[in-house]
């Protein structure tokens, strides 16, 4: 169980305000990092965390809910007792899915084509298979970010005009073997800086070198299939050379993804139409 002194006072608020009956919102984020991984069996948490993706801006948030409260009375209707269920949380958030394949690899889906000729999601259940834990990093430094330690899940798929096909995910929050719902910890900042935050290139293929200098090991990854990576992870230092396959339709804009020491900065690539 969480014991750090230096956020006892973020611990005591958290405690506050799921006391509180159906506290929405609680924390809600323009811009965050949200990290998944499998619940080990002993029900501690992961070593090793997975980036969800590109999170649909302004639709990450935690919800706490108080337990419903159950009265016991007598024959004669007196109040003898009142049982709280134990409070619980809701993380949900949405994330924009440009490999449709991909993702629904990863939750249990299999994909056809549908009437409008695109490729979409089938679903058997909108259920996630098996319990899971969460690392919730917020953008700005000094914000406080989560550790959900159990959670369980459902997903589901929707057509944006705009971006294309989106996941909404809604995460039921669960007290762990131990006892724990969530681990606040306060983001210090970004711990990796890039030497270029932007790419603009013609129609043609073309390549940038971005060197990543991090407090750890970076890893790096992207949405857009046009866009190739040299080296999917490196340590500080070390150059990933992106490809920018010829365009010949209309201009386009994407991104790639670096993540260190749970921090992340984008570069954004802008690509002329032939």
């Amino acid at each position: 169980m969480w014991r750090s002194s230096t956020l006892l006072r973020v611990n005591c608020y958290l405690k506050t305000i799921i006391k509180k009956k159906k506290i929405m919102a609680a924390m809600a984020w323009g811009k965050c990092m949200i990290e998944r991984g499998k619940l080990l069996a002993d029900e501690s948490f992961p070593a090793t965390l997975t980036d969800v993706g590109k999170i649909l801006n302004k639709s990450a948030g935690i919800n706490f809910d108080d337990g419903e409260e159950h009265e016991m009375t007598s024959e004669g209707g007196e109040l003898e007792d009142v049982d709280v269920d134990e409070s619980k949380g809701t993380l949900i958030y949405s994330i924009i899915c440009k490999d449709v394949d991909k993702y629904a690899e990863t939750y249990g889906m299999t994909t056809s084509i549908d009437e409008l000729g695109r490729k979409s999601f089938v679903q058997k259940t909108t259920l996630i298979e098996g319990a899971h834990a969460f690392r919730v990093t917020p953008k700005k430094a000094g914000a406080i970010g989560y550790e959900i330690f159990k959670a369980f899940g459902r997903v589901k798929p929707r057509w944006d005009t705009s971006e294309g096909w989106i996941l909404e995910f809604t995460w039921k929050m669960t007290f762990n073997i131990e006892g724990d719902l969530v681990r606040p910890f306060e983001f210090s900042g970004n711990n990796i800086t890039l030497n270029a935050y932007e790419f603009i290139t013609g129609a043609a293929e073309d390549t940038v070198a971005v060197t990543p200098t991090s407090t750890s090991n970076w890893s790096a990854e992207t949405d857009d299939s046009w866009i190739t990576l040299s080296a999917a992870s490196g340590a500080s230092g070390a150059p990933c050379t992106l490809t920018v396959a010829a365009n010949s339709g209309v201009q386009r804009t994407g991104k790639v993804k670096f993540v260190a020491a749970s921090s992340f900065r984008y570069i954004v690539v802008r690509q002329a139409g032939a």
